[in-house]
């Protein structure tokens, strides 16, 4: 049975659904050789937020947007680098933390840790964020590429022909998965069943199964770094030594075309980040100095924001909850369904009248 009054609420509050705008993402690059910049998703300019001693592999953003990790690599120390917190709304660095040099940088979605791919010592690096203490996880071989799982449990670590399985909790590694010949990066599924590992050189991608870490299927896509799409449907993987982004249907395990991007034959595309406000795909391109604005729905660059260095590294900051206003949610709907809603209603009102009328009579 229809709820009439529930009908009346949802026409009453639908002006205020569909008006509410969208709040911009804020977006963070680093750029070669020494500068941290930021955009928003509604303006796409870039604006400088710091200069840094040394240049920038990486950038995370903590929880809220309030700091930036930048992780450097220290070429006047071989073989060591840092990792710098930087104020968002001052640009000022808050804490420097020296750590051995690393290829990879990860964040718990938490905030709480760090964890570096720090392949020179055979091990992982790990950063508590409230104390800067770290410590070692050694690993059995060199360390290139890593992914958390989808609960942040375990670690996925890409080593020289295996994945290493890392359990968090024990800090320990508790499987080896071979792999083909020289990997480049490892991805997952953000349902967190699958694992892809990438091999530039042999123009593949291997897909393994979280479960059993059974190899399920190759992909045949040249792809240096990869992001898969929140959906889970597609992957975009890039060829940092080319022009383009490659698109794959997970479910087929097919190619469905490239993302060529405007400029020279060498742009460098970097690994896509997703803007879940705008629905956007932003790839940096180190070569050509800026970043491509992708429409996944068409696979097709609809815009560009040019940078002042050469981007390395882009990440946005996670979205805030909405306030809590006390007010009980009311489920969205189409303009339609409210249409015949409310005319459903208006005529069991009348029926109703028409009723009550003949009883008076």
């Amino acid at each position: 049975m229809i709820n009439c009054r529930r009908a009346a609420m949802a026409l009453l509050l639908a002006p205020l659904a569909f008006s509410v705008p969208a709040v911009a993402e804020r977006g963070y690059v680093a750029l070669w050789p020494n500068e941290i910049a930021s955009f928003d998703t509604a303006s796409n300019v870039l604006s400088h937020l710091a200069t840094v001693p040394f240049v920038p592999r990486a950038i995370r953003v903590a929880p809220g947007g309030a700091f930036v990790y930048a992780l450097q690599f220290d070429n006047s120390t071989p073989g060591s680098g840092n990792v710098r917190k930087i104020n968002t709304s001052t640009g000022v660095t808050d804490v420097v933390v020296s750590t051995p040099d690393a290829g990879a940088f990860l964040l718990t979605a938490d905030g709480s840790k760090i964890v570096l791919v720090t392949y020179q010592n055979l091990s992982l690096t790990v950063i508590d964020t409230s104390t800067w203490a770290q410590h070692a996880i050694p690993l059995p071989t060199k360390p290139f590429s890593a992914a958390f799982d989808k609960h942040e449990k375990r670690l996925f670590v890409l080593g020289d022909d295996r994945v290493m399985v890392v359990d968090l909790s024990s800090e320990s590694v508790i499987a080896t998965v071979p792999v083909g010949i020289e990997p480049n990066s490892v991805a997952t599924s953000n349902a967190g069943n699958l694992l892809f590992v990438f091999h530039a050189q042999h123009a593949a991608a291997e897909v393994i199964g979280t479960t059993d870490f059974s190899v399920i299927g190759i992909i045949p896509v040249v792809g240096t770094v990869a992001t898969i799409e929140p959906s889970d449907v597609r992957i975009y993987a890039s060829e940092g030594l080319a022009s383009f982004t490659s698109v794959v249907n997970v479910a087929t395990r097919t190619v469905l075309g490239p993302i060529i991007y405007p400029g020279s034959s060498n742009t460098g595309p970097g690994t896509p980040v997703f803007s879940v406000d705008s629905g956007r795909m932003y790839v940096s391109q180190f070569f050509d100095r800026y970043i491509a604005i992708v429409d996944p729905t068409t696979n097709s660059v609809v815009g560009s924001i040019p940078t002042t260095g050469s981007p390395i590294g882009l990440a946005f900051a996670p979205r805030a909850a909405p306030p809590d206003t006390g007010l009980v949610a009311v489920p969205a709907l189409s303009p339609p369904t409210l249409a015949v809603l409310v005319l459903t209603c208006l005529v069991s009102g009348l029926a109703l009248l028409r009723r009550d009328r003949r009883e008076d009579l």
